[in-house]
């Protein structure tokens, strides 16, 4: 404390005129001091945790927004690979039937040669973007 408020407490209690007395209001005046001094660092304490905490709550909310991102970017992906599955799905149920429609011929004794003759001109009619509709070419009459 400074002269001021000692003064003033000693003239408050300037009834009291004893040594006893004097050394009591110092010690008071000291542990008054003491007592500012412990809640000054507690405040100063507190402002430090409170910045930390402001500055890990800015961390994990960057962090959080990075694994929404990052979600965001799976679900997307995940999207895909299911439109792309079904779309294999299909391809293999065509290529399925292209099989069994080949067996059948087979079963039919159509020879190989022949067989071959019919991939092939089904590849290339596919291939050919003029193309509209599959045409199978049979180079014999079924």
């Amino acid at each position: 404390c400074d002269d001021k408020t000692i003064k003033k407490l000693l003239s408050e209690f300037g009834n009291i005129r004893s040594d006893e007395s004097n050394s009591a209001i110092l010690e008071l005046v000291e542990k008054v001091a003491k007592l500012k001094e412990q809640l000054e660092l507690k405040e100063y304490k507190t402002q430090q945790m409170e910045t930390s905490m402001d500055q890990l709550k800015g961390s994990l909310l960057c962090e959080l927004q990075r694994k929404v991102d990052e979600t965001d970017l799976l679900q997307m992906e995940l999207q895909m690979l299911e439109t792309e599955r079904v779309r294999l799905s299909l391809i293999e149920e065509k290529l399925m039937d292209v099989l069994q429609l080949l067996q059948q011929l087979r079963d039919l004794n159509v020879s190989r040669r022949s067989l071959g003759k019919i991939l092939l001109s089904t590849l290339e009619s596919c291939s050919n973007p003029q193309h509209g509709e599959l045409t199978i070419y049979f180079p014999f009459k079924p």
